[in-house]
């Protein structure tokens, strides 16, 4: 058989191109592949439905509840590292707030209308509050202690919360419940009027399913004169000296896994501050205030969607101004079991709890108080 010359041109000429296809299909793809190893910036990114605990007491995600919720995670958190937990509040939607005077003076807010006293405070579940003023020294609470905040609006929490929560529910997470890896922060920072903060923060972690995170601070400054001479009356009383204050925070949690059903933890924040205030002209005027809240759980997940957690917390603010010799102690024990159980047409959500509120002072006849409630609920699921 022969070939003629023309032909076997043409078979060398198709040879070449084959094999530079080839080596230019070899090359893309092994260029793709070094690519998608390295850099994966222009995939497609899958963002996951966020879970909140206060609308429905148990892990749910944000798409299944119908009330309106807002989530202060721990990147934006990062933001107001040197503040408190009421700077935080005041900067998000429908919450505005009042100050008495400068810094650990009582401060209230308003969300949607709502004062204080209907807006429940919650840290890590336990109920956070003064019961001779009626709200929560979110002011001595450091953000760099918190790990995230839920907000709940409106008075869909009253439902299982109670009366107090008829304005909504706010609950501050320490940080320790959610460690992903060790790591450790300082915070320092100086301010006017001679205000001086610093603090550190570590969280551990291990393969043994141990979480446990710790955390201090302190925070002084000279203050402000919070008060101005009557114009009217230039004999009145006036006291124009600044008013400092001066406060030490501390935290600690503790997590454990104990299998694939069983946890368990405990965690406890504690603030000590000193106030000083303005009245008349008496000098050097100040309250002394003690103010945190302790819990343990144990939480069993005995089959996927279905869980019961049992907890126990005890939260104190103690307010002590020597020299008007008046004290109001607030203590407060609450003890809840609270479920959720996975049906057909969604998960089921049950709860019973029993809560002890007392206060030690001279100025009320009753000084004692017990609450105890139950609740159900359906949470519909989207499929």
């Amino acid at each position: 058989m022969s070939v003629s010359r023309a032909s076997s041109r043409t078979y060398l000429r198709l040879s070449i191109l084959s094999a530079l296809g080839l080596l230019a299909v070899n090359t893309a793809m092994a260029a793709t592949s070094e690519n998608t190893s390295i850099d994966d910036s222009n995939l497609p990114q899958v963002e996951l439905d966020e879970i909140v605990v206060t609308a429905t007491r148990t892990p749910t995600k944000v798409s299944n509840v119908i009330a309106q919720t807002r989530v202060v995670n721990s990147k934006e958190l990062k933001r107001y590292q040197g503040q408190t937990v009421l700077e935080v509040l005041k900067r998000q939607p429908g919450i505005s707030h009042y100050t008495n005077g400068g810094m650990g003076t009582v401060s209230n807010l308003y969300m949607r209308g709502y004062d204080g006293k209907q807006i429940l405070v919650l840290i890590d579940g336990i109920r956070y509050s003064s019961l001779s003023t009626g709200t929560s020294a979110l002011n001595l609470l450091p953000a760099d202690q918190i790990d995230r905040i839920e907000i709940l609006y409106g008075a869909s929490g009253s439902s299982i919360y109670g009366a107090d929560a008829m304005g909504g529910v706010i609950q501050v997470f320490t940080k320790g419940s959610n460690v992903e890896k060790t790591n450790y922060s300082v915070t320092a920072g100086v301010g006017s009027n001679d205000q001086y903060l610093y603090g550190a923060s570590a969280q551990f972690t291990n393969d043994t399913g141990t979480a446990l995170s710790l955390s201090a601070s302190h925070n002084e400054t000279d203050g402000i004169n919070a008060t101005l001479p009557d114009p009217s009356n230039q004999y009145a009383p006036y006291n124009k000296d600044d008013d400092g204050f001066e406060s030490d925070n501390v935290s600690i949690a503790l997590n454990q896994r104990i299998n694939d059903q069983w946890s368990a933890g405990a965690s406890a924040l504690y603030s000590e501050s000193t106030t000083y205030f303005d009245n008349g002209a008496a000098q050097n005027v100040y309250s002394d205030q003690e103010t945190g809240a302790a819990q343990a759980f144990v939480d069993w997940r005995y089959q996927p969607g279905s869980s019961v957690k049992l907890q126990y917390g005890h939260s104190i603010d103690n307010i002590d101004t020597e020299t008007y010799a008046s004290n109001y102690d607030t203590e407060q024990d609450q003890v809840s079991l609270v479920g959720q159980h996975s049906l057909p047409i969604g998960t089921g959500i049950y709860g019973a709890e029993y809560l002890n509120q007392s206060i030690d002072t001279t100025d009320y006849d009753i000084d004692d108080r017990d609450v105890t409630s139950a609740f159900f609920g359906l949470c519909a699921s989207q499929r």
